[in-house]
């Protein structure tokens, strides 16, 4: 996931950590709050950098609210096969997608997320948002 302007970078690692870069990918600091070890499948930043939210297969849905440098479990799904994620320019709308489930979504930053149920269970591959 990048910034509007491209200085903010974060990507994820499979299994690994969560990784940080703030000079447009020249250097990165990995990120080792979440525990390490973890299926990382997906992450989605706000334009600013600020919010980011990141997924984990066989896990749960984890949100930053400072840029990356730390980051919260916000729901924990045990089982479920998140495959990606993504967010509007601030943040604020965010939409995930799993294998063999639904589709989430949130409407406050990735503080809290519902099911979209109505769809039923397919295998959801990606998510884009503008």
């Amino acid at each position: 996931a990048m910034s509007a302007d491209g200085v903010m970078q974060t990507a994820v690692v499979e299994p690994g950590n969560i990784w940080t870069s703030a000079n447009s990918g020249a250097s990165w600091i990995e990120v080792i709050s979440t525990g390490g070890g973890k299926d990382w499948r997906s992450v989605a930043m706000s334009a600013d950098s600020v919010t980011q939210t990141a997924v984990v297969f066989v896990g749960g849905i984890w949100t930053s609210a400072d840029s990356g440098a730390s980051w919260t479990e916000a729901i924990s799904t045990g089982g479920k096969l998140w495959n990606s994620v993504a967010m509007s320019e601030d943040g604020r709308t965010q939409t995930a997608v799993m294998l063999g489930g639904s589709i989430w979504t949130s409407a406050d930053w990735g503080a809290s997320w519902t099911e979209v149920t109505s769809i039923g269970t397919k295998d959801w591959h990606s998510v884009a948002m503008s």
